[in-house]
């Protein structure tokens, strides 16, 4: 979360770099870990394909989750793909 709030609230991208690093650090990583870090992270940058790769990996963990679903549809929109 605190990599979410560094960048989406005080645009310190250095900063949310690090807490996203920290939080990635875990073999085992919850689905919202990757979709905060696609969302909150990787597509304010622009980096779309890193996003929609997150996204997988979120979906992969729980493939039933629509919300996951919404999120890749609005990173690929974003994208303009």
């Amino acid at each position: 979360m605190l990599g979410a709030i560094v960048g989406s609230h005080d645009y310190d991208w250095k900063e949310a770099e690090e807490q996203f690093k920290v939080a990635r650090a875990s073999e085992s990583l919850p689905p919202e870990v990757h979709l905060s870090y696609s969302l909150n992270y990787l597509l304010p940058l622009g980096r779309f394909e890193e996003a929609i790769q997150e996204c997988a990996k979120a979906m992969a963990h729980d493939p039933l989750n629509d919300m996951i679903h919404a999120i890749q549809v609005w990173i690929i929109l974003c994208a303009g793909m």
